[in-house]
């Protein structure tokens, strides 16, 4: 095996091992083709662990962000934020997981979402934040799926405007996420 492609499967590893950490054995696990979006397979494929951050502190919660554009997580542009949880009494449904988003966001924060697609177990939707801190995206595509034991998060962000062809790379990737 090449050194390259030991870097990238060991990236790789923990955005894998989200679903599998977050449940049992039998768990549904969210996979996507991160292919259809060039930019973030050349993240992935550079073999820099700078641009890959994992956060499994709390196995309710599970977070993972690769860097598309930037240095690190702690100076990126652009970015996929992948999230597990596990479902509770009050976030059992994707819209759940939209309207959690909007409560929590800082005071004077806008938010402006619009519905790109929803069926009974996903959700998609765009959100642009205006007069937030500048550490916030302000575009922010996102995919929510709801299986009967986890609920996950894709949710692709830009500090600015995304072009034209950005939102349609984006989206495609989202639309390929499904449940295993």
């Amino acid at each position: 095996m090449s050194t390259g492609l030991r870097t990238h499967l060991a990236i790789v590893a923990p955005i894998v091992a989200i679903a599998a950490s977050a449940t049992p054995a039998s768990a549904e696990r969210l996979s996507f083709d991160h292919r259809l979006y060039p930019p973030l397979k050349a993240a992935l494929d550079s073999g820099n662990g700078e641009l890959v951050h994992y956060d499994g502190g709390n196995p309710k919660y599970l977070y993972n962000f690769i860097v598309v554009q930037g240095t690190s997580y702690s100076r990126w542009t652009e970015g996929l934020e992948i999230v597990t949880r596990l479902p509770a009494r009050n976030m059992t449904a994707p819209r759940d997981w939209l309207a959690e988003m909007q409560a929590k966001l800082p005071r004077g924060c806008a938010a402006e979402v619009t519905v790109l697609s929803e069926d009974a177990s996903s959700l998609t939707f765009e959100r642009r934040l205006s007069h937030c801190p500048a550490s916030m995206a302000q575009s922010g595509l996102y995919r929510v799926v709801a299986g009967s034991r986890s609920l996950f998060l894709l949710g692709a962000l830009y500090k600015g405007e995304m072009t034209a062809d950005m939102r349609s790379g984006w989206l495609a990737l989202l639309a390929s996420a499904n449940l295993n």
